[in-house]
């Protein structure tokens, strides 16, 4: 769901190097030849210029050239939303880009003072190239929740189309199909992000050590559902929040009144119904823009797993925010959870991914409420994964979500996983009995057993105490538990059978699994050839075990997740 028409806050000119993406929903006509009959204004026009306009617009001075349906004068004005002063700029995802010469079929609905809008965003606007008319590029990201798209994603012959579209104005029979000379071609790549009109995506960052933002349903709620809309906030809010394989903290900030100044426009953090400020085109017969979302972000880049993106911006009223037309409710209350869901995940500048699948993808509402699927996981847990230092192209990337999912381990600060630090046998303790136990598990006191390991001020000497009481551990010897040491691999599968088994389990006889773990010659080869067995492990490579290496966080993280079925994703 892409682009929105409206007056941007004036605001924006206190944050130079502030933009913003926005996004648009439709609810289709069934074809263009219905598109045809209830816009007002139908034909070819060639562009002429185009002006920055007032509060980030963009004005198009365009003359006709072919004119289907309406009158019209010499030229034509049209106001999209998007623009810059030069120093701050609006990107507005889902409306068309025109190039001055070139020429368009488009479909056009009136606005005050003399201008007009395309009806449908960027679908039903074509570009002439030879002798067809080909979907310009941006069609492809208006989220379409009611309706099927393929008749505005087609190439068409022009003189086809025009004499179909006469037919269809003055109420005879039309055959679209004897038009179409091919479909459009389709992005590729199941995850797409929202992105700067120079390609640069955009992102919010800090997420992963603690920034979060707020969505508040507002008062007035929407017209004609029982809750106005408030139920669908606080869904949508929940489906991304609630996903835990990823740092989307997007949370729900309850009901409020609205802060509106149409002067300004939508104030952060808020959804607005009703379209108060008449921001969007009405619709007609619920067809039309249900909806727009998104956010404004900085153009100060950031780096982030090695790529430079843009990061989300929130400053005085500027911020993420979601309007919805009146009327969108005719979708009914299911479907516009879903919408409000999409739009939600343009709040953090999710774009339309193409698996069909997905609730981010641009046809969106099919009945199911508010959910995120599979690619949305997936595309989520890349631009937002849990920690700075574990992208999920990671190879335990999965396993530390499982140990973090499960309340064992929430990094080593920072926002930070740490994978290839050293697993100190302190560490060690925390980690064993909160996987066995569960995130809530507590130790009895410490009592003072280790003379190295002073109690109450050690920190995990609690925690080591019950390892010890367990008769998983009687720690290094001479009284004492050598906290900060390294867990060799070879003692990680003592530790690991007897907390999963208990202290009296005893391992099968060893009979030689790895060529640098002689048996019997090793004193752990039994221990470490069962931990092989139960499939915790399959050693470190080339057939060897590496018993004297100490174990990393990362590998801690398998360890523990397959010893004791910890869930990953």
């Amino acid at each position: 769901m892409r682009g929105m028409r409206g007056q941007p806050c004036a605001l924006a000119l206190l944050y130079l190097g502030a933009s913003s993406v926005w996004a648009t929903s439709v609810a289709l006509p069934p074809d263009l030849g219905q598109l045809a009959r209830t816009s007002e204004l139908v034909g070819v026009f060639l562009i002429q210029k185009q002006l920055p306009g007032p509060a980030f617009t963009t004005w198009v001075l365009a003359s006709p050239e072919i004119i289907l349906k309406g009158q019209v004068g010499d030229a034509v004005r049209i106001q999209l939303p998007g623009g810059s002063n030069g120093e701050v700029a609006l990107a507005v995802a889902g409306f068309p880009r025109f190039t001055v010469g070139d020429r368009y079929l488009l479909f056009l609905g009136s606005l005050p003072e003399g201008f007009w809008q395309p009806a449908i965003a960027a679908l039903g606007v074509f570009r002439a190239e030879k002798k067809t008319f080909v979907p310009v590029p941006e069609a492809q990201e208006v989220a379409v929740i009611q309706g099927e798209p393929s008749s505005f994603l087609r190439l068409y012959y022009q003189e086809e189309l025009l004499a179909e579209l006469k037919n269809a104005i003055v109420g005879l029979p039309y055959e679209l199909d004897r038009a179409v000379a091919g479909e459009a071609p389709h992005q590729t790549g199941h995850c797409v992000r929202m992105t700067h009109n120079n390609g640069i995506p955009v992102r919010w960052f800090s997420f992963e050590t603690g920034f979060s933002f707020s969505m508040a349903a507002t008062t007035p709620g929407q017209t004609g559902l029982a809750d106005g809309g408030v139920g669908a906030v606080q869904s949508g809010t929940a489906a991304w929040r609630n996903y835990s394989a990823a740092k989307l903290n997007l949370n729900y900030g309850g009901v409020q009144p609205r802060t509106l100044d149409c002067a300004q426009g939508n104030y952060r953090g808020q959804v607005w119904f009703n379209d108060p400020c008449n921001q969007i085109r009405d619709l007609s017969g619920c067809q039309g823009i249900l909806a727009i979302g998104g956010s404004y972000y900085s153009l100060t880049p950031q780096t982030y797993d090695g790529q430079t993106w843009y990061p989300g911006f929130i400053g005085g009223s500027l911020g993420p925010f979601v309007v919805v037309n009146n009327g969108a409710e005719c979708i009914g209350p299911t479907n516009f959870a879903e919408m409000m869901t999409h739009e939600l995940g343009h709040t953090l500048f999710f774009g339309h991914h193409t698996d069909p699948q997905a609730v981010m993808y641009f046809s969106c509402c099919r009945g199911y409420g508010a959910q995120i699927y599979t690619t949305d996981k997936v595309c989520a847990s890349v631009q937002y994964h849990t920690f700075l230092d574990v992208p999920y192209s990671h190879w335990a990337w999965s396993y530390i979500e499982g140990v973090e999912d499960a309340g064992v381990s929430s990094g080593c600060g920072g926002g930070n996983y740490c994978p290839e630090s050293q697993i100190t046998r302190a560490q060690m303790a925390v980690f064993l009995l909160k996987a066995k136990y569960g995130s809530s598990y507590a130790p009895p006191a410490c009592t003072g057993v280790f003379t190295d390991v002073p109690c109450p001020s050690y920190w995990a000497a609690a925690w080591i105490e019950a390892l010890a009481a367990e008769g998983i551990t009687s720690g290094c010897g001479g009284g004492k538990y050598c906290p900060e040491n390294p867990v060799t691999r070879a003692q990680m599968a003592v530790f690991l059978l007897k907390a999963k088994y208990g202290s009296s389990y005893v391992p099968p006889p060893c009979t030689g699994v790895f060529s640098d773990v002689p048996c019997p010659g090793h004193w752990a080869a039994a221990w470490i050839e069962a931990l092989a067995a139960e499939g915790i492990t399959s050693g470190c490579g080339g057939g060897q075990y590496c018993p004297q290496n100490p174990v990393t966080r990362a590998q801690m993280a398998v360890f523990l997740v397959r010893a004791f079925s910890l869930p990953r994703p």
